[in-house]
């Protein structure tokens, strides 16, 4: 998963946006690929008992 964050007052660069688009598609075609790892869910007691 790729994101680029950023607010309403950011300024965005179209050059970064493309290079980083350019970037992403060159992972992509080279089979590159980021393993993301599940995060564990800790559910408390309280809410485990209402569920």
């Amino acid at each position: 998963m790729r994101q680029i964050r950023f607010g309403p007052n950011d300024r965005i660069s179209k050059d970064a946006i493309i290079s980083y688009i350019e970037e992403a598609i060159a992972n992509q075609k080279a089979g590159l690929e980021l393993k993301v790892k599940p995060k564990s869910l800790e559910i408390p007691e309280e809410l485990d008992a209402i569920l």
